[in-house]
């Protein structure tokens, strides 16, 4: 007690002596209080911004050995463990900062702690950025690959028809036509997966130079390339890095798929078959009998169901042959003829069941061949395509237009009959002709009509000359192609190759 009393003497005295002295004091103790309060408040601050998400407390009590197990754990991990780690040091580093006005033991241990932290920090700051810049790349591929043009609306799926998909469709839509009728394959689903699969050709890997239209993995002749995708799993979509193949065209393309519907993979060459016309009565129990097993999509059928809608893709599942005959030849084989028609040999042999396929053909016989309709060009000089098939501001253009100068030859596209000859005040003078397998062609604007209805013609032969008859803003062809006389219209791209 005396020396209690002795200390509390004392400091009266020199409180008393030394009035500036004891103001000092107490001013330097604010300031330092007032600074250990702004740096704390400040660090508090920081912290809390980049640790919004962390749900562990900054109050947490970390130690030296604690902070360093976590740090070493982290190096081994991947990057979103290295993420959620270096929020753990942050917030290791927050509590430091927070308790250094306890002791000097304390504070020693702690800023002893903090340094440890930044120093295992290192390393992921120089990986952490590229790996997330890698992710963020691929993940756009993915998405690509994800975001079918197909939304979810009210439980079901839609799609908004635009002249970008159409286009596409029409770029791939009378190749698949052939090949799937020529693999009992429906071509509405093969279209409609090639633009499931590819975006509508807006992929990458449906792009130049991987040309894939349907994510088939592996490798095609060789080639291969390696992409990030997405599979569906009950837990959702998870990304993972795998081989695709690679193909030359388009039709490569097409021609692949045919050949794995109908042969299937090692191991199970009928995997696919379910989606055949023989195993399928319809389009939908195609795409169901595929769903599942085609893709991990557990939605497949449904997203391909609407586009198959949408685009009004069934009318490539008509296919528009012709049988002719052929007279075998001395050097005739099956393989020449199919080849010659652009046919399967086993189509042939379908046909004509006399024919034994290990035999040689007998010279001087006559088998029948189905072969794909054969259209020409109307014209034989240079145009221009003045306006293509489709929407046309408030109305729908039903051909294409071929701008030429007035009096160019116009030709018939394949062998026919005349069906009507005229003029109308749209279409000016006209001419259809139907043709022996369900399709008819127009030609519009004519300045003069050189055949009558019902004459018979042959493919490329002149019915007329080029004009600007009816409503027409210049001399010029309007061609178009139908089932239909006057309706049911088709891109006639589908039949002709027109640039």
């Amino acid at each position: 007690m005396k020396k209690i009393y002795g200390l509390l003497a004392v400091s009266l005295f020199f409180s008393a002596t030394f009035p500036s002295l004891n103001y000092a004091i107490s001013t330097e103790t604010s300031e330092t209080d007032s600074s250990t309060t702004e740096e704390t408040d400040t660090t508090t601050s920081a912290t809390t911004e980049e640790e919004s998400d962390s749900t562990e407390s900054s109050s947490t009590d970390s130690t030296t050995s604690e902070s360093t197990e976590t740090t070493d754990t982290t190096s081994s991990e991947d990057i979103s463990t290295e993420t959620s780690s270096s929020e753990s040091e942050s917030t290791s580093t927050t509590t430091s900062s927070s308790k250094s006005s306890s002791t000097k033991d304390s504070e020693t241990t702690e800023t002893t702690t903090t340094v440890k932290v930044k120093e295992k920090k290192k390393p992921i700051k120089k990986v952490q950025p590229k790996k997330e810049k890698r992710i963020k790349k691929e993940t756009t591929q993915v998405s690509e690959k994800v975001n079918y043009n197909v939304t979810l609306d009210g439980g079901n799926f839609k799609t908004t028809r635009n002249e970008t998909n159409e286009q596409f469709v029409m770029k791939i839509g009378n190749k698949a036509r052939k090949i799937a009728h020529k693999n009992d394959l429906y071509a509405s689903v093969m279209i409609a997966q090639a633009a499931l699969e590819s975006g509508f050709g807006k992929s990458q890997l449906a792009n130049e130079p991987n040309y894939n239209l349907f994510g088939i993995k592996g490798s095609f002749q060789g080639k291969s390339t390696s992409m990030l995708t997405a599979e569906d799993t009950k837990s959702g979509y998870i990304n993972i890095v795998d081989r695709f193949r690679k193909y030359d065209s388009y039709e490569d393309s097409l021609n692949d798929y045919a050949k794995l519907m109908t042969k299937g993979i090692n191991g199970n060459p009928s995997i696919y078959h379910g989606s055949t016309k023989k195993k399928s009565k319809t389009y939908k129990d195609a795409t169901k009998k595929l769903t599942g097993v085609y893709a991990t999509d557990r939605h497949y059928d449904a997203k391909l169901n609407e586009i198959i809608k949408t685009y009004d893709l069934t009318r490539f599942d008509k296919s528009f042959t012709e049988t002719v005959k052929h007279r075998v030849g001395k050097d005739d084989t099956l393989r020449s003829i199919a080849k010659k028609y652009k046919v399967e040999k086993d189509s042939i042999l379908e046909l004509n069941k006399s024919i034994d396929r290990d035999k040689p053909l007998e010279e001087g016989t006559t088998i029948l061949v189905e072969k794909d309709i054969e259209f020409v060009k109307p014209l034989n000089k240079k145009y221009t395509v003045s306006s293509d098939f489709g929407s046309r501001g408030k109305e729908h253009h039903n051909g294409i237009d071929l701008a030429i100068s007035s009096g160019t030859s116009v030709y018939a596209t394949g062998k026919g009959v005349v069906e009507a000859t005229g003029y109308d005040p749209s279409a000016g003078n006209y001419i259809i002709i139907k043709h022996n397998y369900g399709l008819y062609s127009s030609y519009f604007h004519l300045k003069e009509i050189n055949v009558k209805k019902g004459q018979k013609i042959d493919m490329s032969q002149k019915i007329g000359l080029v004009g600007s008859t009816g409503n027409s803003t210049g001399p010029h062809l309007h061609f178009a192609i139908s089932d239909k006389v006057w309706s049911n219209y088709y891109h006639p791209k589908e039949f002709v190759d027109l640039d």
